[in-house]
């Protein structure tokens, strides 16, 4: 079945604790809005806009939040139709579930599969693999791709035993480090191999595991403490 989208119309004046008052829009699309999936007119399978992507699998790149990013997020389906409008720093809405998101925290991310003329197509919902638009215009967002996001992270996790941080990017030696160490903080990238900081008796130390191999994101990525 096709899904035609029926909108949620938020009050004109927007409550900061989400109330608003519903009903059918046939006019313009308010700047706030939520949305309700309804079933119409048949179409083929393959236009459903569904591509469950595994987590650790790298794509085009990813969007995130501007730093101090303010405004209305709007996503857009695949006719490039208005969906759904937010304000990033609050409540994220049911429909949308992205790659990372932590309002409180001005973390949003979401992952890119595609890259048009005026549109990135990403992944809205990660648990459904739904796929909509973002205009590569929107005010509150930027493009990085994977080397730029991976090095910009908190910090990193990994399996020490398959993917063992090394005194350098030749991978013979191994770099000595206490059980105890909280975090392992990006540096840079080169390459496939990412430069890691950590702190251990006071002093800090560096070294180098890899990030990903080929497609797959071989590290873990905190985006806060």
């Amino acid at each position: 079945m096709r899904y035609g989208l029926i909108l949620l119309v938020a009050a004109s004046c927007h409550s900061p604790n989400g109330g608003s008052a519903a009903g059918n829009q046939t006019a313009a699309v308010p700047a706030i809005a939520s949305v309700a999936k309804i079933e119409t007119d048949p179409v083929p399978p393959s236009s459903v806009p569904y591509t469950k992507i595994p987590a650790d699998q790298l794509t085009e790149g990813v969007l995130t939040l501007k730093e101090n990013g303010k405004g209305i997020l709007r996503v857009y389906n695949l006719q490039n139709q208005e969906w759904v409008a937010f304000e990033p720093d609050s409540v994220i809405p049911d429909s949308l579930k992205p790659y990372s998101a932590y309002p409180d925290y001005q973390n949003l991310v979401f992952r890119v599969t595609g890259i048009e003329a005026e549109y990135y197509d990403v992944i809205v919902n990660e648990e459904t693999g739904l796929i909509g638009k973002i205009k590569k215009n929107e005010p509150t967002l930027t493009f990085q791709r994977w080397e730029d996001h991976v090095a910009s992270v908190f910090s990193v996790d990994f399996d020490a035993d398959k993917n063992p941080v090394k005194q350098d990017t030749t991978g013979l030696k191994r770099a000595a480090y206490h059980n105890n160490v909280e975090f392992f903080f990006p540096v840079k990238v080169k390459g496939d191999w990412l430069q890691v900081k950590w702190d251990e008796d006071t002093k800090e130390k560096t070294g180098w595991l890899k990030w990903r191999k080929g497609n797959t994101l071989l590290v873990y990525l905190n985006y806060i403490a």
